[in-house]
């Protein structure tokens, strides 16, 4: 990888630089430039505060509950499939309209 000489090519590697990700004579390059120009070494410095603020958070517990409502909305979420919707649509019909097609047709039957 050729050492960029330019503030534009030193700041694309600022990431990597932080990281401990470059090689040991870009590494070298890159803090001889952070010496010697106070823009990227400005910048670079809020990068590194950045980093810091965000290793010093602590981790976030998960709710406890967490494990039930994903299981909860795993299942909601299985029901709802094609196949499921048919078998749905099918126990609907055969509880609410087929009684009552029954009993219209067997009121009709004893009308006439």
């Amino acid at each position: 990888m050729p050492l960029s000489t330019t503030c534009a090519g030193i700041r694309s590697q600022f990431f990597s630089y932080l990281d401990g990700a470059v090689p040991g004579l870009a590494m070298q390059h890159i803090a001889a430039h952070l010496r010697i120009c106070e823009g990227c070494s400005a910048e670079f410095e809020g990068l590194r505060s950045t980093q810091a603020s965000l290793a010093a958070l602590a981790p976030i517990k998960p709710p406890a509950d967490l494990a039930l409502r994903l299981r909860v909305a795993i299942s909601n979420e299985r029901t709802r499939t094609p196949r499921n919707l048919w078998s749905s649509l099918s126990i609907r019909w055969q509880n609410t309209i087929a009684p009552l097609l029954l009993q219209a047709s067997a009121g009709f039957a004893s009308t006439i």
